[in-house]
């Protein structure tokens, strides 16, 4: 009686959380080196967004989906993290079109709907995303000073 290895057919179902942490982590090592040391906004940025409830990591995963059928990359403008959102947006195109079933159910859908110009309503839904990933990005900052100062004075 020898020992035989055991083989296990496990299949591991990832959470959409746990593909956006992916993909945050895959962007957080492309951006710049001096944007990774701590304490650096952008780094900041990175861990909040690891340690953010899941509602947070659906709303950057909605932003970056609707850049991707926009065509254009995420507008981070009045928040930390711009280089860290275009490179997860770079990434995110990229498996995208690596899977172009996504790109042609996104063109069916506009097709079918003859609710005005789909360029148009990309582009609104674009600006309307990037608008709140820029909120979102604000209010996590200012949630994490608060919990900082209570801790000070705690």
């Amino acid at each position: 009686m020898g020992s035989e290895p055991v083989t296990v057919n496990v299949q591991v179902t990832e959470t959409p959380e746990a593909r956006m942490k992916n993909l945050l982590k895959a962007a957080f090592d492309e951006i710049p080196e001096h944007e990774k040391v701590s304490g650096h906004p952008t780094r900041v940025c990175y861990e909040l967004l690891l340690k953010s409830p899941d509602e947070m990591l659906t709303v950057v995963s909605t932003c970056l989906r609707a850049c991707f059928e926009a065509n254009l990359p995420p507008s981070v403008t009045t928040a930390p993290g711009k280089s860290l959102f275009q490179s997860a947006y770079v990434i995110f195109s990229k498996n995208k079109n690596q899977n172009g079933k996504d790109m042609k159910e996104t063109k069916a859908r506009e097709s079918e709907d003859g609710n005005g110009n789909p360029k148009q309503r990309s582009l609104q839904t674009w600006q309307d995303t990037n608008e709140l990933l820029n909120q979102m990005i604000l209010l996590l900052f200012s949630k994490a000073s608060e919990h900082l100062k209570a801790g000070e004075r705690g």
